[in-house]
């Protein structure tokens, strides 16, 4: 929870999350989380984040996650209104900073349950399937580089749109922390590269979250997490068509109407 610092640290949440909200209702940006009600920890920003999904009246169908080699889990809820099948295509009014990152997320095959154990790779791969996505990077901050990490938290961690790709159970045989990534726009090539992934090991991230969920709600059948960027952020606009391809995966495309 926020510190006392300045009145009730309930209503510092519920005002911090109640503003992101309606900047999200109303399509508006904010220059940062005002002094009164912004985050001071994590646990701060994840209160917020789940009060702010929750006001909105939305389902959380995914999480989007990174843990820092030396930091605490970060994660974003990917919201129901905002997760997009492959070839979908997108209004750009739902992201209008249209960030784009490809990457190899993983879609929950059985519950991962509260348990005291914590859980390892082994436990949590067998029950995964692993696809090619595309996350979309929108922020209700005008420039969110130069808020907090908290505050990025805070806002979903700048999640804007998710595209999941077909889905794979068979890929423990694939070595994903080598692979090989394509991604165009308008069929023209923009980036290509081998690993690169934030964790070296796509798998780990899962496991990261299945711990922190293990004493609280545990994950969900059906869930997707994606887990974090091999091209780096690139920004399309719109009439453009993007496609994502990891070898031994496939492809995952999607277009933003023009």
């Amino acid at each position: 929870m926020l510190t006392k610092t300045d009145g009730d640290s309930s209503e510092r949440i519920r005002l911090a999350a109640q503003r992101l909200a309606n900047a999200r209702r109303a399509g508006i940006s904010l220059k940062e989380m005002l002094q009164d009600c912004r985050p001071a920890s994590m646990c701060d920003a994840l209160e917020i984040q789940d009060l702010a999904t929750e006001l909105l009246g939305e389902k959380v169908c995914g999480w989007k996650v990174f843990t820092p080699p030396a930091g605490e889990l970060a994660r974003g809820g990917i919201l129901g209104s905002l997760f997009f099948e492959d070839g979908a295509q997108i209004d750009p009014t739902v992201a209008p900073f249209l960030g784009i990152e490809a990457e190899i997320a993983f879609r929950l095959e059985a519950d991962i349950p509260q348990r005291s154990k914590p859980y390892s790779r082994n436990d949590v791969a067998p029950l995964v399937s692993a696809c090619p996505a595309i996350e979309i990077i929108h922020s209700r901050y005008i420039d969110f580089n130069v808020v907090t990490l908290h505050e990025r938290v805070a806002d979903h961690f700048l999640n804007g749109g998710f595209v999941c790709g077909r889905t794979t159970r068979d890929w423990s045989s694939l070595d994903l922390a080598k692979a090989h990534l394509t991604l165009e726009i308008n069929d023209i090539v923009v980036i290509e590269a081998i690993g690169g992934h934030p964790a070296g090991d796509p798998v780990l991230p899962v496991v990261d979250l299945a711990n922190h969920f293990r004493t609280g709600q545990g994950l969900k059948a059906g869930q997707v997490v994606t887990t974090g960027s091999f091209s780096g952020l690139a920004c399309v606009r719109p009439g453009q068509s993007i496609r994502a391809t990891f070898n031994g995966l496939g492809s995952v495309a999607a277009h933003i109407k023009g």
